[in-house]
């Protein structure tokens, strides 16, 4: 919930209309709010864990392949993301 309230606030007033939070998954990669997906034991760079190239791919498909990017978590999470964006 803490970095669901950061990601509120960072989404000020002025970019409500345009900012978009989406939630990055080991195994689906970029998951919107909204998407229920079942519990799964995985981390960021195990095996089965989604790729850059996949993390790629899905950010062009979404419309944010040359969004300003911030990432909030542990820096291991960071790593697939921070390529491809700006953070």
């Amino acid at each position: 919930m803490a970095l669901r309230r950061a990601a509120d606030a960072l989404a000020t007033e002025d970019q409500a209309s345009t900012a978009r939070v989406l939630i990055l998954s080991a195994l689906h990669g970029f998951v919107a709010l909204e998407e229920i997906v079942a519990p799964y034991n995985l981390r960021m760079g195990d095996e089965g864990s989604v790729t850059a190239d996949r993390l790629r791919q899905q950010a062009a498909d979404l419309g944010v392949l040359h969004a300003d990017v911030t990432v909030l978590g542990p820096a291991r999470t960071s790593k697939p993301v921070v390529p491809y964006g700006r953070s």
